[in-house]
């Protein structure tokens, strides 16, 4: 399966990668949203999308006023989702390693525990990331979920 990959978190992202390919998948890894909307945008094709709930704002995004929130964490992967199933991604995980005592992002995904949402013809879920005991994400269980 070739799987796009967005996490803001270096640790994350190179324990997804990791889980990922040793699970036999191809996997593209980002570091910012707008890079990733973009390629999806101008045609690459993935089976799957695992995206990370809060990401720092990017200056893409932004301009006069909205420049205040640069850097900020901004709750982009309720957006980002709906991008990805707009541009044909079939499976869609977003996943947050923020507690809901954390962040009001973090509390809203409280709301989708246990759901499956479907956007068009793509298969999404919204949870809190099952962790690794090392304090990484644990990215290959939240395909899984998907793929039941």
């Amino acid at each position: 399966m070739k799987i796009m990959l967005v996490d803001d978190s270096k640790k994350h992202r190179l324990a997804g990668y990791a889980q990922l390919t040793e699970a036999g998948h191809e996997v593209i890894v980002f570091a910012d949203y707008s890079k990733a909307a973009k390629t999806v945008k101008d045609g690459e094709k993935f089976d799957a999308a695992l995206l990370d709930l809060l990401m720092p704002a990017e200056a893409e995004m932004l301009g006069g006023k909205g420049l205040e929130h640069l850097g900020q964490l901004i709750d982009v992967g309720y957006a980002l989702a709906i991008k990805m199933a707009i541009e044909g991604v079939k499976l869609i995980g977003v996943a947050t390693d923020t507690g809901h005592h954390d962040h009001p992002a973090g509390a809203m995904m409280d709301w989708f525990i246990g759901r499956t949402i479907m956007i068009g013809e793509s298969k999404v879920i919204l949870r809190h990331s099952p962790m690794n005991s090392d304090g990484t994400k644990n990215w290959l269980a939240v395909l899984e979920e998907l793929t039941r």
